[in-house]
């Protein structure tokens, strides 16, 4: 006979003699039982198998209601970059808990791995990679905290924010909330390609071919250079060693949305040059139109932080929806439709479909809020009297625009 471990609930035995008892006694021992694992186990919650469990005791980088100066004047927030990454980091962070909420809101809340619709694995918001490497089907689940911090990682030690530093440092850019969000979102989808697009190296014309080609090795010598100092310096990375590395490795053929920054356009003309971004190889994707068009009224300031965090997950693409019943496309000739942007202040307030057959409206109930998902403390900082300090309007917006700051802090 084998002889059973101590300390192991013989379950066999268990049900066995809760089998010859009562039905109500059964359910009452049953229920007793249950009561005891879950006093055991701390009761109903996100289960992690402690596999990735170094990203939910990371936590002293999710802000508290506290950090967030709601009582600055409205308007006069503005992010720059100081005169090295960790001050700008210091500007930046604050933003973090909106910016993942508003990516959040367009990539998903995903806390197993996927396969995306390019059969690419994902977790999280949409991310394809973590600190241990890449996601693939075997990558642990995480809590929503892990989700929250492991986007936080993307943004601030990872890439996007370093991006963002680099040419906010090289094109000495001073950015409000809506610009902020609405570039680092744009810089999340792709990278430094989205500023600087690649160009094709097997043309034809052997002059042209040539300048292609030595526009695209001075970026990939470039942004190479800049992600090794930053390994070795952190936050000491400085404007100086910016501005040594873009002079070694000069951006040679720049984006639309780089060239419009760099001749000093902002607002609606700025937004418009995002409406160029719509396509996953020939085909227009709808996923970056109705992305696009919310990136582009963030940085137009037509609507604002507080609108998109109140915008359902994936609610964008129900709005994208309903504009075009409506007839009126939220993108149309690679021109921002901002006259939207009123329609999707009332929308998110009241999210419905609309028939342009029965020419009926019925209210969308199944889409979760951002709030919902997110860990209690960030949620927090979503309520509206934890928000208001970032909202602008285009009042705010004309004067926001024409500060640009040097790096010694001075008005230039």
């Amino acid at each position: 006979m084998t002889k059973r471990k101590a300390g192991w609930l013989d379950l066999r035995s268990l049900f066995l003699w809760l089998g010859g008892k009562p039905v109500a006694h059964r359910r009452m021992m049953y229920m007793l039982w249950l009561a005891g694992l879950l006093l055991l186990g701390g009761g109903f919650q996100y289960i992690n198998d402690g596999t990735e469990s170094e990203w939910d005791q990371d936590i002293e980088n999710v802000p508290s209601v506290d950090m967030v100066d709601v009582n600055m004047p409205i308007g006069q927030i503005k992010i720059t970059a100081g005169k090295t990454y960790g001050e700008f980091i210091k500007s930046a962070r604050v933003m973090t808990p909106y910016l993942v909420g508003f990516l959040a809101g367009i990539e998903g809340f995903e806390l197993e791995p996927y396969q995306d619709s390019r059969g690419l694995w994902t977790v999280g918001i949409g991310n394809r990679s973590t600190k241990y490497g890449r996601v693939g089907p075997n990558t642990p689940w995480m809590s929503p905290l892990g989700a929250y911090e492991l986007a936080r990682w993307h943004l601030e030690e990872k890439e996007t924010y370093l991006l963002m530093y680099a040419l906010m440092s090289e094109y000495n850019l001073s950015l409000t909330p809506g610009e902020f969000i609405g570039l680092a979102s744009f810089a999340y989808n792709g990278g430094a390609q989205m500023f600087e697009p690649m160009r094709p190296e097997n043309v034809a014309n052997a002059k042209m071919a040539a300048e292609n080609k030595a526009s695209n090795a001075a970026s990939k010598l470039r942004w190479t250079a800049l992600n090794r100092l930053y390994k070795v310096r952190g936050n000491d990375l400085s404007h100086d060693d910016v501005a040594q590395i873009f002079q070694r490795y000069p951006i040679l053929a720049p984006g639309r949305v780089l060239r419009a920054l760099d001749d000093g356009v902002r607002g609606v003309e700025l937004g418009n040059t995002l409406a160029w971004y719509l396509r996953v190889g020939d085909r227009i994707a709808p996923g970056l139109v109705w992305r696009r068009w919310m990136e582009a009224n963030l940085i137009a300031g037509k609507i604002n932080v507080s609108d998109v965090i109140s915008c359902p997950i994936r609610g964008g693409y129900e709005f994208m929806q309903y504009a075009d019943a409506i007839g009126a496309p939220l993108i149309k000739n690679r021109k921002i439709n901002y006259n939207d942007a009123a329609r999707f202040k009332k929308w998110v307030k009241n999210p419905v479909s609309y028939d342009r057959y029965t020419k009926k409206s019925s209210p969308i109930r199944y889409l979760k809020s951002i709030a919902s998902v997110m860990p209690r403390r960030i949620a927090a900082l979503y309520r509206p009297e934890n928000i208001k300090h970032l909202d602008v309007d285009e009042k705010d917006m004309a004067f926001a625009s024409q500060v640009r700051t040097d790096q010694s802090g001075r008005d230039a």
